[in-house]
């Protein structure tokens, strides 16, 4: 049976503030009391699911506490008291529950917490990194998988693995919890003229002319982005007037392309490209190639639209794959801006605001060139006015937060200081609680998206397609309806992780923070600045006095080139990167270059930082014409 609301909220008052040291209040207790209720609502439909019977799911039930208040942890001891409650009831009542969590570690973490409330072991996760079987999840009650789990594959993999993990030997796991916004259910996917291009090379002559129709669809589509680059639009509907996009053909060209990288993985030897002579950069270089064709897939199954931007020519697509579940409660802080849930009319419980963000200072730059390819462009001066900056507002006991562009990640390492900044990208936030003792946060740069990202996604999410009027007409309000609410909600994630989302006080203050912020000055900006309002009771909001592009100090400050090569490393796919080639990227000067080198060469700390991230150090040849790599697998 599901474990009493009143259980559960004397359970989780006495770990909150006795275990973890928090604070709480008659609001807390009524969140958490939604909560259960919200959890036995769902169980109780899944019990009631017959499913011999057609009949329609009931709305996705979502909960959006506000951050800090112990949605995770209080999932997991709910998980807990359900499997204790369960022994008291013999096979097939004994009800079982399934989690989802985006990331293995948070699985991992999951899994642990929960076999520490059930007093046994209760709990197993089945995820790519781990030897679980399918047998060995059959004998557990609470099954712990990633997001990854739900969304990855076609509808009849996985819709028929996940109905083999709804039961367990005791019963049924009538319970679905999904922790954060599901963002691996809907994807664009895109492919440039470069791309296509590469794929086209890495077919030898005799697997051409083996699979000539798979090479003929690649090569239609390449030649319809030329043909379309010669014109004015910089974005139109790609198959407009031909009509390609049809499930049952891209099925057959799935088949196709699976028969392509079969054989393209049976080629020992390759005269004219030394990668596929290494089996390791093989077996990557096939991936890259397999992902490129999955893509293509996507382009002649969805609508999709031609970008042209500068002098990249591409086609993108979207596509949701959504899991087949009965009644699953999503637990999402930033609800409010999570594009999916607009489109699957899921069911919002109602949660009392128990957060006061009085403590809470967030200074705003409204600036222009904050996307990432400005960033880039930018990188190295405006990175060392920042590291300027945090040095000079740094006070004993401070540490900072600094999200960043991925893509400017190892420029930030080399500039900023070190001994003072955690650095991080968007996009790698959500749900962590590393960086809950820092006390400062720079947000620096925004996450926009591909400029056919919003209406690919849309027409995705909507089932819709657009003739050339609807497209012309409503692209512009699509795309500042949907990017300000994805990039609201990696901001607002953000703004959580530190340690504003710690609790001080029986009044639900949060300890003193202070943020500082870049927003565009535009339509997108403002929309912004509304959510984030929203979501931090009592914020305080000022302008930030700054010049992102002010002259670059002159004074010489200490530079981390360690960190900057395993940060960029670790943000880079598999393959093998030249180590002067990584060196000229990062501009290291050449006392850094030789100590890197020398490190490498002695297999000193360097070499241990890169093997963490799955990058061995590889040199050919002796003397002078030697040449070394880095081969990240």
């Amino acid at each position: 049976m599901p474990v009493a609301s009143a259980d559960f909220v004397t359970e989780m008052a006495r770990l909150w503030t006795q275990d973890l040291g928090n604070h709480c209040n008659d609001g807390f207790r009524l969140v958490w009391s939604k909560m259960a209720d919200t959890f036995i609502e769902a169980i109780k439909a899944s019990m009631s699911h017959d499913p011999l019977l057609i009949q329609e799911p009931p709305p996705w039930l979502v909960l959006s506490p506000e951050m800090g208040v112990g949605k995770t942890f209080g999932t997991c001891l709910y998980l807990g008291m359900m499997a204790r409650e369960i022994r008291k009831h013999p096979p097939p009542l004994q009800l079982g529950a399934m989690f989802a969590c985006r990331t293995i570690r948070q699985c991992e973490e999951a899994v642990s917490s929960i076999n520490r409330h059930a007093g046994y072991t209760a709990a197993i996760t089945r995820h790519s990194e781990n030897e679980a079987t399918v047998d060995d999840v059959y004998g557990h009650p609470v099954l712990v998988i990633t997001h990854a789990a739900l969304t990855n594959g076609d509808d009849g993999f996985r819709n028929r693995l996940l109905k083999e993990y709804l039961t367990w030997q005791g019963g049924d796991r009538v319970l679905t919890v999904i922790d954060e916004a599901l963002v691996s259910a809907t994807t664009v996917a895109s492919v440039t003229v470069e791309k296509l291009q590469y794929v086209l090379s890495q077919i030898p002559p005799d697997l051409k002319a083996k699979h000539l129709q798979a090479h003929e669809f690649i090569k239609l589509l390449h030649d319809r982005l030329v043909a379309m680059s010669s014109s004015q639009n910089s974005m139109a509907a790609l198959w407009r007037g031909l009509g390609p996009h049809d499930k049952q053909i891209a099925e057959g060209i799935r088949d196709l392309f699976t028969t392509l990288v079969s054989d393209l993985r049976k080629i020992k030897r390759n005269e004219s490209n030394s990668y596929w002579n290494d089996p390791q950069l093989r077996k990557m270089e096939i991936a890259k190639v397999a992902d490129i064709l999955d893509a293509i897939v996507l382009l002649f199954r969805r609508w999709a639209t031609y970008v042209k931007k500068g002098r990249e020519v591409s086609a993108a697509a979207g596509e949701v794959r959504l899991p087949r579940l009965w009644c699953p409660v999503l637990l999402n802080a930033t609800a409010g801006q999570d594009i999916l849930l607009d489109y699957l009319g899921a069911t919002l419980v109602p949660l009392p605001r128990v957060r006061n963000y009085r403590n809470l200072t967030l200074r705003v730059l409204r600036q222009t060139g904050l996307g990432k390819e400005a960033m880039k462009q930018n990188a190295t001066a405006r990175m060392q006015r920042l590291g300027q900056f945090i040095r000079s507002d740094t006070a004993e006991g401070d540490h900072w937060l600094v999200v960043v562009h991925k893509d400017t990640e190892a420029v930030a390492q080399l500039h900023l200081p070190s001994h003072s900044c955690t650095i991080a990208h968007w996009g790698a936030l959500d749900g962590l609680n590393d960086y809950r003792d820092c006390n400062k946060v720079v947000l620096f740069g925004l996450s926009y998206r591909d400029p056919a990202w919003a209406l690919n996604l849309h027409t995705a999410l909507a089932g819709s397609e657009y003739d050339a009027n609807q497209l012309d007409g409503e692209r512009a309000s699509i795309r500042r309806d949907l990017e300000s609410k994805a990039m609201a909600a990696q901001i607002i994630q953000a703004l959580g992780r530190p340690q504003s989302r710690k609790v001080c006080d029986s009044a639900g203050n949060c300890l003193p923070t202070t943020a500082y912020l870049t927003l565009p000055d535009d339509s997108i900006g403002r929309a912004i600045e509304t959510y984030i309002r929203s979501e931090f009771t009592g914020l305080h909001m000022e302008h930030w006095q700054y010049s992102i592009d002010s002259a670059v100090p002159t004074e010489w400050t200490p530079r981390n080139a360690n960190a900057a090569l395993v940060s960029y490393l670790k943000g880079q796919p598999p393959g093998r990167y030249s180590v002067s080639d990584v060196v000229t990227l990062l501009e290291l000067q050449p006392k850094e270059i030789a100590r890197i080198k020398d490190a490498l060469k002695k297999g000193r700390g360097l070499v241990d930082q890169l093997s963490t991230i799955g990058v061995t150090y590889v040199s050919e040849g002796r003397g002078r014409s030697a040449k070394t790599y880095l081969t990240k697998h």
